[in-house]
């Protein structure tokens, strides 16, 4: 938020720097740190804004305001080296991480001590922890605490048995926390502070005993949130809290937030100490990470709560977070796991690598540009040429345009100041800086106004900077509609979603920082999952369809492709062929004739430019362990003229497709009039209609290993042809996926090229429907309800005797089977089932999955599965949905709040509306709340949000809404129910309900109705299942016969929305 701008300075403003950091914060060995020999004006900016009073951080100099040192006498000023040389690790370029154990040992007595010894000795010295918790160590004054190789520091109970305790690797140097609240004796805690690195990181170590002390509870949640808001007081860029809380009805599991790391724990039986907790975390934008069981109560049974705790303020710098075996275990069977964790603590120094560069668009002559292109005749150039000597000749010339008319420079790219920087924040600050000055010239006994003015300039900094943020957050608002992108990337820059990988394990199980390893690490995992295909004979497939998709070279016209062109976003990367967005949409005109040609040239000829077959990878994190190269994604950054050329031939394809109903009814994804919302439906249809009729129901939910990589190319092929994708089609399709390549690229870094042997590169236009048609024939041999979205499947069976388990059995082994066949292997380990219906809780058949090799597993039966970012229960109760949309939104919500200072009507109106209120209504038609608690606790949200406009507060809830213009949630998922109803209706949405909505006979030939309507719905008899009650065909009934004539006949869904708009 502050200024970058770093102006020379002279000796004086320097000095003006340090005496005022010393004013704001007491000496101590921590702040001893060496300052950079330069003062910004972002400094200048941010030292009256901090808190007026110092928190010490641990033993040092008095705390007492220096005086400005005189001019005669600057080497008082100059920091000692030796000094600072002691005060913390230096990181070398390849050490970005820091490695903490965390454990409830039941007493840390002599054998367990010696167990972790051997642990430790076990390691080599990089992979042994650099901090340890511990609570419960039992540590009394005598006790053998010492560990090698690391310091001790403690908090010991007075009584028998608690206390809490942290070790540190010998060679950090930590310190104390002098903090009231942080050393009260009312509960177990510990905190002290480490410098690593670059960086100062607060750690902690609480112990709450398994009571239901509210006092104790009360004081816990007071020291985390004090904990939270000194983070900048004590200079700590991050907080790192362990504690065994003993919540052992809360459960905890990972979710996505905007593609950052994120967590939402459930609170089981309504305990109110969990719920007051989690409150605290949610209040404070903390974090918990540990998402499976920690302890276990006997040696017989598995580990079931999680009362072990790991909570932090920056959950995207936790790289892994594993289970380690127990030191061991009580007289009668109890342990906690050990916790294994790893934190990124300072980022990597990129000065060793090649400079990048990079277009000032500022000074591009895209006039010029355009006069030199449309100076060629393409017609000539292109004459007797292949298709590559084309393209490399229209490259050839686009590159020499881009070198006369668009300048280049390799210097990193440097804002002048921050975004909100005005005239006058400049001015206010120069006049602060220049007061001081004039205080030190003049000595420290004399002109005490120049003393008292620049305090005054201290405060008209604050105010100006105030009035400056608060005008640009304003500005945002209003061009909110006009240029959404300038708002997302503002609040993309305040968050930094985008974080670059720091560290990897290679495939010789050591953990790297080294970025050029990185991407070879990655590169050469992503290249190990392709498929090698066989030689052997292609399988029988018999053709779908006679006729063939005409596509040839005549659907592409300079009108057209000047259009796509056109539409091009400016922000989006070139690929590798160096054609990037914003030269192409700024002059369109004169590069759509050469553009077009080559497309024409391409498709007729059935060969696909060699330039388009090269990708930079970019690795996007999914879940699990940022250290594990599985857990990344890899999204193919292709060229954009292939791209478009993809979306004409894409469209094509698509519309024979459709018309001639080649595509399976049981898939949803990326294809038309269907979505996450039709399948979740059609899913929850079965299953509740299920339970309705007093029968089981058992879903198999599958998972393709690495889905979209592993597609055969051969068998691909194959398959095309049946479905009519023949001819110069077929070959341009097998020329754009046959010897493909790929690097990885991470910022400045990149990997040598690799073959693709397989697969359908995600991030192009063609592949996901290439994968759509590869998998189209597998329900064909299914009995049961099966739903796909690309490559999510679930498999449903009705299960109302023994023998409905064993078909559904077998309709996993026909899945198993065309899997084999097709070469596309199931996960097993990540296949499950769902036991659903009261029907089933007695349920005994175990379904089993079968390797390739012939073995079995047996599937996990799971009691909440993620599908399609709903959470489904097997209770069919909305419950868990519920806490986990609130848990994202109020996440979202406590993001926003720390990245804006302006609590205005209008801003937060915006923001609620963008990026808080879309959490809470995510598919909502297929879960929605039936049950005052649930609706209540999504409605808080809202709440919560109008609460912190400050115009707002003090009136009720309804007239803020009023005022804000939004109405409650409850009615908003009313109105959806209403929208999606007419948009099955207008067959703008396919959904093949298992009990069709009913329409009544009498009605079919009136054409009005005085009453109501002529599309009215007969509402189904539901008794005794209130998840089928409240299914969504039978919610929507009421509400649907209520609206008359004029608004169900609406021509299009806008005109609906507009006609609803006026009678609800």
């Amino acid at each position: 938020m502050f200024l970058n701008q770093q102006p020379k300075l002279s000796k004086n403003t320097v000095k003006e720097k340090r005496c005022h950091q010393r004013k704001l914060q007491p000496m101590c060995p921590l702040q001893q740190t060496e300052q950079k020999p330069s003062l910004t004006l972002s400094i200048a900016l941010q030292d009256p804004v901090q808190q007026p009073t110092p928190v010490p951080l641990g033993p040092g100099p008095s705390g007492k305001r220096p005086r400005p040192a005189k001019p005669k006498h600057p080497k008082q000023n100059k920091p000692n080296n030796d000094i600072l040389a002691q005060d913390h690790i230096a990181l070398s370029e390849s050490t970005a991480t820091l490695r903490f154990w965390a454990n409830n040992p039941c007493s840390l007595n002599a054998q367990k001590k010696d167990e972790l010894t051997a642990r430790l000795t076990a390691l080599t010295k990089q992979n042994q922890p650099d901090v340890m918790f511990f609570t419960e160590t039992w540590f009394k004054e005598g006790s053998d605490t010492v560990i090698n190789g690391y310091q001790l520091h403690r908090a010991d109970r007075d009584g028998r048995g608690g206390g809490v305790a942290i070790y540190v690797r010998s060679e950090i140097v930590p310190y104390n926390v002098t903090l009231s609240q942080l050393n009260s004796k009312n509960i177990e805690q510990l905190w002290i502070i480490i410098r690593y690195g670059e960086e100062s990181i607060l750690l902690g170590c609480i112990y709450r005993p398994h009571d239901n002390d509210d006092e104790y509870l009360t004081e816990t949640i007071e020291t985390i949130k004090v904990a939270k808001n000194a983070l900048d007081g004590l200079n700590c860029s991050a907080m790192l809290l362990y504690g065994d809380f003993n919540f052992s009805h809360t459960w905890y599991e990972e979710v996505d937030v905007g593609g950052r790391v994120a967590t939402a724990g459930h609170v089981v039986n309504d305990r109110s100490g969990d719920i007051r907790f989690q409150s605290c975390l949610e209040e404070n934008n903390l974090t918990q990470m540990v998402t499976f069981p920690t302890y276990r109560h006997s040696r017989d049974v598995a580990p079931k709560s999680t009362l072990d705790l790991v909570i932090t303020n920056e959950p995207d710098r936790l790289m892994e977070l594993t289970e380690g075996d127990s030191l061991g275990h009580t007289a009668i069977g109890q342990t906690h796991c050990l916790l294994i964790g790893t934190i990124t603590v300072s980022a990597i120094s990129t000065a060793s690598m090649q400079k990048k560069p990079r277009f000032i668009w500022s000074r591009a002559d895209f006039a010029a540009f355009s006069q030199f292109i449309g100076a060629h005749d393409w017609m000539t150039l292109f004459l007797d040429r292949s298709v590559n000597e084309c393209y490399a000749k229209l490259a050839e010339i686009y590159d020499e345009a881009v070198k006369r008319f668009i300048p280049k420079t390799t210097e990193p790219f440097r804002k002048k100041s921050e975004v909100w920087v005005t005239p006058e924040v400049r001015a206010a600050v120069k006049l602060k800086q220049q007061l001081w000055l004039r205080y030190l010239a003049a000595g420290r006994h004399t002109h005490r106004e120049l003393k008292r003015a620049h305090k005054e300039a201290c405060k008209n900094v604050v105010r100006v900077v105030k009035l400056a943020m608060l005008g640009f957050e304003e500005d945002l608002v209003h061009t909110s509609m006009s240029d959404p992108m300038r708002l997302h990337a503002y609040i993309r820059s305040k968050q930094q979603n985008h974080e670059l990988i720091r560290a990897i394990e290679t495939a010789e199980g050591s953990t790297t920082t080294d970025q050029d390893v990185i991407c070879r690490t990655l590169n050469e995992y992503f290249q190990s999952v392709f498929a090698v295909e066989p030689d052997d004979p292609l399988p029988v497939f018999q053709r779908r369809i006679e006729s063939v998709c005409a596509v040839n070279e005549n659907i592409f016209t300079v009108e057209k492709v000047m259009l796509r062109l056109s539409e091009l976003m400016v922000t989006k990367a070139k690929g590798v062929d160096g054609f990037h967005p914003r030269i192409l949409n700024k002059c369109a005109a004169v590069l759509a004739i050469p553009i077009t040609q080559i497309f024409r040239l391409s498709v007729a000829a059935g060969i696909v430019p060699d330039l388009w077959k090269q990708a930079n990878v970019t690795p996007i994190f999914k879940k699990g362990s940022k250290l594990k190269a599985s857990n990344y994604r890899p999204v193919s950054l292709t060229s954009v003229l292939c791209k478009i050329c993809e979306k004409f031939i894409h469209e094509q394809i698509m519309c024979f497709c459709t018309t001639n109903n080649l595509i399976t009814e049981a898939q949803h994804g990326f294809v038309r009039k269907k979505g996450c919302i039709t399948n979740l439906l059609e899913a929850r249809d079965v299953l509740t209609e299920s339970v309705h009729l007093g029968f089981a129901a058992d879903v198999i939910y599958t998972d393709f290993a690495k889905a979209f990589d592993k597609v055969p190319h051969r068998l691909l092929l194959h398959k095309l042809k049946a479905y009519g994708i023949r001819g110069s089609l077929h070959k341009w399709i097998e020329s754009w996926l046959i010897g493909r390549q790929q690097r990885v690229q991470i910022e400045r870094c990149t990997s040598e090229w690799k073959m693709v042997t397989s697969g359908v590169p995600q991030g192009s236009v063609l592949g996901p429907l290439l994968f759509v048609l590869y998998i189209n024939d597998l329900p064909d041999g299914l009995n049961q309800h099966v739903k796909l979205y690309a490559d999510d499947s679930k498999i449903i069976g009705i299960i109302k005797s023994h023998e409905d388990s064993i078909r559904l059995q077998n309709d996993i082994d026909e899945a198993v089977q065309w899997s084999h066949k097709w070469q596309m292997p199931f996960n097993v380990e990540k296949c499950k089932v769902m036991h659903v219906g009261r029907a089933n809780k007695k349920s005994t058949f175990s379904y089993s999955m079968a390797n390739k090799d012939g073995t079995r597993k047996q599937l996990e039966v799971t009691n909440v599965e993620r599908d399609l970012g709903v959470q489904v229960s097997d209770d069919l109760k909305v419950r868990i949905q519920v806490e986990t949309a609130v848990a994202m939104a109020i996440r979202t919500l406590g993001r926003l709040k720390k990245s804006f200072r302006s609590r205005s009507l209008l801003l937060w109106r915006v923001l609620y509306l963008t990026y808080i209120r879309p959490h809470l209504e995510y598919a909502v038609q297929a879960w929605s709340p039936h049950l005052r608690k649930d609706i209540d606790a999504l409605e808080k949200v809202q709440h919560r949000v109008t609460k912190t406009i400050s115009s707002l507060k003090s009136i009720a809830y309804e007239e803020r809404l009023r005022r804000l213009d939004i109405t409650t949630l409850e009615k908003r998922r009313e109105r959806g129910d209403l929208i999606e109803q007419f948009k099955i209706l207008a067959h703008i949405d396919e959904v093949d309900f298992f009990v069709p909505q009913i329409h009544p006979t009498w009605l079919a030939s009136s054409s009005y109705c005085l009453r109501g309507h002529n599309r009215l719905l007969l509402p189904q008899r539901v008794k005794g299942c209130e998840e089928r009650k409240n299914f969504f065909t039978n919610r929507v009934t009421a509400r649907w016969n209520a609206l008359t004539q004029v608004v169900v006949e609406a021509s299009s869904l806008d005109a609906f929305k507009d006609q609803l708009e006026r009678v609800l």
